[in-house]
């Protein structure tokens, strides 16, 4: 089991938060997803999950992962 931790910028309501969860639910081989109002963000995964993949999976939205 792998976890990624990441922060979010560009949320401003608890709706974002549970847009960019389904967005990430989507990323292959993720398992859990946790984030907070925040900007905080952890997925736990059945393999190494990048930066670069969470991003691509919030690329049609206005959410930035660092």
């Amino acid at each position: 089991m792998y976890t990624t931790n990441f922060k979010v910028s560009g949320m401003t309501c608890q709706s974002c938060v549970k847009l960019i969860e389904k967005s990430l639910e989507k990323v292959n081989g993720i398992q859990g997803i946790t984030v907070d109002l925040a900007g905080n963000g952890a997925v736990t995964a059945n393999r190494e999950v990048s930066k670069d993949e969470l991003q691509t999976a919030l690329a049609t939205l206005s959410y930035k992962v660092s």
